[in-house]
């Protein structure tokens, strides 16, 4: 086997790097023999010291970027900014991300959502996502500039003013999400400093999922998941291939989020102006993991089938059973990444059933199956295109 040596250049974002890390070396176990070595400064003398084979970088500045490049070594690079890169990349899917993140928000009931990126170009992706997850939906996307002094330390307008001006843009109850668990962290603290209720006036997603941010909240926070674990063995696996082949084209791999963590006390379920509405998205909120039918939410909201199905389409532009149908999906492909379940018990906890079930809904929803789907998410492929 070929004998690599490996150079993984960072700059000080050791928090966000370690899963990358963790699975780089998930990768190199079992299908590469590399020696690894970690630089965080000096990057240009370290790679000439130590002469490697391939790079991985994650570094935010473009001057570190080209020096790296320079180098005319294989690279992959995992961050998504800066964007002038022309190297290989491995990144999350941002519009994956804004997706996820507005399905739940729009799963909470109101009318209008609001998305609050880091600053107005480096979240585009992510906005195009929400946007139109929301039009889906059948809800209005809202996009709210964050009162932010310096964005490298997510420090908001010390200026109490001005961020009370910020809050009072949106009617409450309002459903944020943010694209940072730090920044979430800090619009929380502002909005309790200013005598708004978390989450009764505002709901706040972040994104991230970075445990020991989201559990120090307070309220402690829900947040998207992502993978950037799933990130560093993509990127250790294109890197072998693009040694092997150095000359390939330049190809961008996405990874999607895992689901969104809401076991947290941040968001909470909004209601609507109907109660019988309310009543029957309640009812299939709890229970359309129970094998419910269209019966069971009649029966439990207390007025005709035809009523329901209007009340239905008035408030979310679908019949109730599409809506426990896109909720089973949701659950299933969830349940899928977790690859202790098996596809019978990802069938059960998801409401189909059995694997038939499953499998046809998938084929038909999604235009893919239950293994394959595992497959492409746990290995981070779902989102992969060239440029």
């Amino acid at each position: 086997m070929i004998h690599r040596r490996i150079t993984l250049c960072i700059e000080n974002y050791f928090s966000e790097f370690q899963p990358i890390i963790q699975g780089i070396y998930r990768y190199a176990r079992g299908a590469a023999d590399w020696e690894v070595t970690l630089t965080m400064e000096r990057f240009k003398e370290s790679i000439l010291e130590w002469k490697p084979d391939g790079i991985i970088a994650h570094v935010h500045n473009q001057l570190h970027l080209d020096l790296i490049l320079e180098q005319s070594i294989p690279t992959v690079c995992t961050t998504l900014w800066p964007t002038k890169i022309d190297c290989h990349r491995v990144v999350l899917d941002e519009q994956a991300t804004g997706r996820a993140a507005a399905n739940y928000l729009c799963d909470l009931g109101p009318n209008s959502i609001y998305y609050v990126p880091l600053s107005e170009s480096e979240e585009e992706s992510t906005w195009i996502g929400f946007r139109e997850a929301a039009e889906k939906r059948s809800r209005t996307a809202m996009k709210l500039p964050a009162p932010i002094v310096n964005p490298c330390e997510f420090t908001l307008d010390p200026v109490s003013e001005k961020t009370r001006e910020w809050f009072l843009r949106f009617p409450k109850p309002a459903p944020l999400f943010v694209r940072c668990d730090v920044l979430a962290m800090r619009l929380i603290e502002s909005a309790k400093s200013l005598g708004l209720r978390v989450p009764e006036d505002v709901s706040i997603l972040g994104a991230g999922n970075n445990d020991f941010l989201c559990q120090l909240s307070d309220p402690t926070l829900s947040s998207v998941r992502v993978s950037m674990e799933n990130c560093g063995f993509e990127a250790a696996q294109l890197l072998n291939q693009v040694m092997d082949f150095p000359n390939q084209k330049r190809t961008t791999i996405k990874v999607p989020p895992l689901g969104v963590v809401v076991q947290r006390a941040s968001t909470i379920e909004f209601v609507t102006s109907d109660p019988l509405f309310d009543k029957a998205m309640g009812f299939i909120r709890v229970n359309y993991a129970k094998g419910i039918s269209i019966k069971d939410v009649v029966r439990a909201s207390g007025i005709s089938r035809s009523t329901l199905e209007r009340r239905f389409r008035e408030h979310l532009g679908v019949v109730p059973t599409d809506e426990i149908l896109r909720l089973r999906l949701q659950k299933a492909c969830e349940l899928l990444t977790d690859m202790s379940k098996s596809l019978r018990e990802v069938a059960a906890e998801s409401g189909f059933g059995d694997t038939r079930g499953l499998n046809h809904a998938m084929e038909k929803q999604l235009n893919t199956t239950p293994q394959a789907f595992r497959e492409l998410a746990t290995k981070g492929k779902i989102s992969k295109e060239e440029s």
